[in-house]
């Protein structure tokens, strides 16, 4: 059977800031990743808006993809 993404709930997309001390600290809410319906398909991170920061490419199923810019993260 095909595992068509409408077959099933979603779930809350985790991110993890690394605090640099070999600990890691869940940010997803504060990121805007959290998403309790969330049905993610994907995750790419690289420099996508050419400023030289690292961003995060999210694609969920049944939306456009959301670019997350690093430089205006809150954490």
């Amino acid at each position: 059977m095909y595992c068509d993404p409408r077959n099933f709930d979603g779930m809350t997309n985790l991110l993890y800031h690394n605090n640099g001390d070999g600990t890691f600290t869940e940010v997803s809410k504060a990121a805007g990743v959290a998403n309790p319906a969330g049905k993610g398909l994907g995750v790419a991170f690289g420099d996508f808006n050419t400023m030289g920061g690292p961003n995060l490419c999210l694609q969920r199923y049944g939306s456009e993809f959301s670019l997350f810019d690093n430089a205006t993260a809150p954490y």
